[in-house]
């Protein structure tokens, strides 16, 4: 009887878990939805960081994963975040206009990205 029910298990199993794999691939697949940035106000600030800065947009979270910040490469603070704005302190930057960008940090992707949305000024 339990080499029966194995011969007849196994390949039950064998399917079920093709399944579930095929069902995580998936969501790894599809990805993290995008948003973008409408405003980053204030739009400036000192090479020292420092500014705390609101950037607003859509889809700027994704679930529960926590939200990264970069400006110009560098780690921003973040103080708050939903999906409509992302409260952060900058870094500290070069001098000039630097990208802006939002990430699913728990994912590691790129939500939504302004073009020289900062502009850091020399003192």
């Amino acid at each position: 009887m339990s080499r029966l029910l194995r011969f007849v298990l196994a390949p039950v199993i064998a399917v079920l878990l093709a399944i579930v794999l095929a069902a995580f691939a998936g969501v790894a697949q599809a990805g993290v939805p995008g948003g973008s940035i409408s405003s980053v106000t204030p739009a400036s600030g000192p090479t020292a960081g420092g500014t705390t800065v609101t950037i607003a947009g859509t889809g700027l979270k994704y679930g529960i994963s926590s939200t990264a910040v970069t400006v110009g490469g560098a780690s921003a603070t973040v103080e708050s975040a939903t999906s409509s704005a992302v409260v952060i302190t900058t870094p500290p930057g070069t001098a000039g206009a630097q990208d802006v960008v939002v990430t699913a940090a728990d994912y590691a992707q790129v939500l939504a990205t302004k073009p020289k949305g900062f502009t850091y000024v020399a003192p």
